[in-house]
């Protein structure tokens, strides 16, 4: 038993800096992974937006078209697109521990130790 004490002391030593920066940085990729997950869901929830309003402009300005019944279906549906994607960016934006992920990891990896 002491040998393998003084075996992972020994590696505690040797690579402890190192492997303290790498599980930073580590952390700062996970905050910046998140932060761009949210700011694809807001581009996703801003398109399907614009979209929406063009299909119901479309279904109700044409007097062309008899059958306004996929325009409309379509709008149903992306309008559902939207509300989702706007979730999950409000959800992945304003949590504040992908901040705290990218500015000051160790307080990240305290919070993740004691599973807050």
């Amino acid at each position: 038993m002491d040998e393998l004490a003084t075996r992972l002391t020994a590696f505690a030593d040797k690579y402890g800096p190192q492997l303290a920066d790498t599980v930073l940085t580590a952390t700062r990729f996970q905050g910046y992974a998140d932060l761009v997950g949210g700011v694809v869901a807001l581009v996703i929830a801003v398109v399907s937006g614009w979209m929406v309003r063009k299909c119901f402009v479309v279904a109700t300005s044409v007097n062309e078209i008899k059958d306004t019944g996929p325009y409309v279906f379509a709008g149903i549906m992306l309008a559902c697109v939207c509300l989702f994607a706007s979730v999950t960016a409000l959800c992945q934006l304003l949590d504040p521990w992908t901040y705290a992920a990218i500015f000051s990891p160790d307080v990240y990896l305290v919070k993740k130790a004691i599973k807050l």
